[in-house]
């Protein structure tokens, strides 16, 4: 029977040997600090009595009960056995069993204890426990904090190629932390433990390469270690990657290797990734224009939440772009959006609201959302709210000074509305003192950028003098620019230049096409300009009949 039960464990055991390969990387996870080691010849040949096993034996028996290699998971006895071998003085022992006190891993935390058991292992040579040494002075947990000493101890245990020591000795000389500063140093360590596989190390070394930091910039070679991580399956890394593809930094430009590595983060879950994937195929960058597939990539960032995501999905509803159009679900869609304080989803859902997209319209509750994004800095709802407020609508009341105060924000962002709507501002005296000066000024630049209504705003500037000297031919120049670009105000300003002669030559054809085309849209001064053209046109031509009656009769007599 006794046989039977050695026979047992001796099998137990193999399967120990079999997983613990993996240990390494799960004990990091679980339990920090803890030195983990495979089991020896004199561990295979344990049996049944603990008192027959060394010291070195009841450690390593120790890491398979704490973290279940072989036998069912069990940490207060994997505890126990660690302190079984602290007793006996053993290095690993003492860390091990010092850092579960450390952490309150399977047992009562006591920093003040574990700070002893790990310093005596730590002077005894092990490299972890030189490390959880550092850590401890680090902190000041267990003992009082000092920098200073604590790079010593991450020094020792860099010094014996012990991965995490080797990175936290680099973060004392990248942050001159009980050291004096050395950033070229801090890269040596850097390269030398990503060099050895360590992940960690690998990202700090692309992005010291990538930014110049401790060593000369080199984006290049920075990309072949960011290339590592995207191959190795960190997903953050893929987006990177897919972004230097994309925007060809560090690499030549290839968007479609892009779409690539978008995809195959995208396939992970990265909702970033979903969205960025999208947008390709949205504009057709890097694959085929396909807005069905872009939806479809829309969505299932939406569905996880991501607020980008779902902001580009109630686009794409709002504009029937591969979806049948439905602003109802392009209103739900920006508003799970700007409820998680996505301000591009705030300004639309404002505008969903303001226009009555999908929803009532309330310009109250248009009003709100258009706020929280402008404190974002969205410039085109601090043009809406300088609009609301200067024109006083929908149950607003007007606000000049609030006016004036969101129009100067857009127009500090040099946005062709503020601008000229800050000029509106300074033109009227709507919440500052009036300066036809600096309107004009403003006008001009807003028009510079295309906005027709500045261009109007200049045409009538020149065609009264006002904040600048008086020019008919300007006038008309402004008026004529901005009409071309479809401008209801400027199509009847300049059917007025040609009804009246100002900066142009009478013309009432051409006056009466100009104030057609500005009534078409709705415009009530134009049809009175038309009719205007109109009878003038009966009036000419019953002078041109009685001129030529008038011509009949002298001939007759």
């Amino acid at each position: 029977e006794e046989r039977e039960i050695i026979v047992r464990q001796q099998r137990r055991l193999r399967r120990i040997l079999e997983t613990l390969s993996t240990l390494e990387m799960k004990r990091r996870k679980e339990a920090p600090g803890l030195c983990v080691v495979k089991p020896n010849r004199e561990l295979r040949r344990y049996q049944i009595s603990q008192k027959e096993a060394s010291a070195e034996a009841l450690n390593n028996l120790g890491d398979c009960y704490f973290f279940g290699l072989g036998v069912p998971l069990d940490k207060d006895k994997g505890v126990s056995l660690y302190q079984k071998a602290a007793e006996q003085k053993n290095k690993l022992g003492l860390n091990n069993f010092g850092a579960c006190l450390m952490y309150g891993n399977g047992v009562e935390k006591d920093q003040k204890k574990a700070f002893e058991l790990v310093l005596e292992a730590a002077k005894m040579g092990l490299s972890e426990a030189q490390n959880n040494t550092g850590l401890a002075y680090n902190s000041g947990e267990g003992v009082g904090k000092d920098e200073k000493v604590a790079a010593e101890w991450f020094a020792k245990a860099a010094a014996q190629r012990h991965p995490k020591g080797m990175l936290n000795y680099g973060f004392c000389l990248m942050n001159g932390t009980g050291v004096t500063e050395n950033k070229k140093g801090a890269f040596e360590w850097f390269k030398r433990v990503a060099k050895r596989g360590d992940t960690e190390g690998q990202g700090i070394v692309a992005d010291m390469l990538w930014k110049g930091i401790g060593v000369e910039e080199n984006k290049a070679e920075a990309l072949k270690w960011y290339l590592r991580l995207a191959q190795a399956g960190d997903v953050g890394r893929m987006v990177f990657v897919a972004n230097c593809y994309f925007l060809g930094e560090g690499v030549e430009k290839n968007q479609k290797l892009a779409v690539d590595w978008f995809t195959a983060a995208s396939e992970k879950g990265d909702t970033k990734a979903q969205v960025t994937l999208g947008d390709c195929h949205f504009q057709g960058h890097g694959c085929e224009k396909d807005h069905k597939k872009a939806v479809f990539c829309y969505h299932k960032a939406a569905e996880a939440g991501d607020a980008a995501g779902q902001t580009s999905l109630a686009e794409c509803f709002l504009n029937g772009l591969g979806v049948k159009k439905s602003k109802k679900t392009a209103f739900k869609w920006y508003k799970k959006a700007a409820k998680q304080g996505f301000a591009l989803a705030q300004s639309a859902l404002g505008d969903s609201y303001a226009y009555g997209e999908g929803v009532k319209a309330d310009t109250v509750k248009a009003l709100k959302w258009y706020e929280k994004a402008a404190e974002h800095g969205i410039v085109e709802s601090e043009i809406a709210l300088a609009e609301i407020y200067y024109n006083g609508d929908g149950g607003v009341k007007q606000d000049a000074k609030k006016a004036f105060e969101f129009a100067n924000r857009a127009a500090d962002k040099g946005h062709q509305l503020g601008q000229n709507l800050l000029g509106d501002c300074y033109f009227e005296g709507i919440g500052v003192k009036q300066d036809m000066k600096k309107a004009f000024s403003l006008f001009v630049l807003s028009a510079e950028q295309g906005n027709t209504g500045a261009m109007n705003n200049l045409g009538s500037c020149y065609d009264e003098g006002l904040g600048v000297a008086q020019d008919s031919t300007k006038a008309f120049k402004w008026f004529k620019k901005a009409a071309e670009k479809g401008n209801a105000e400027a199509q009847n300003n300049l059917g007025s230049c040609y009804y009246d002669g100002v900066g142009v030559k009478k013309n009432l054809k051409a006056a009466a096409k100009w104030f057609r085309k500005s009534a078409s849209q709705g415009h009530e001064d134009a049809l009175h300009g038309l009719e205007l053209c109109k009878q003038v046109q009966k009036q000419s031509s019953k002078r041109s009949i009685d001129s030529k009656k008038q011509d009949t009769t002298s001939g007759n007599t």
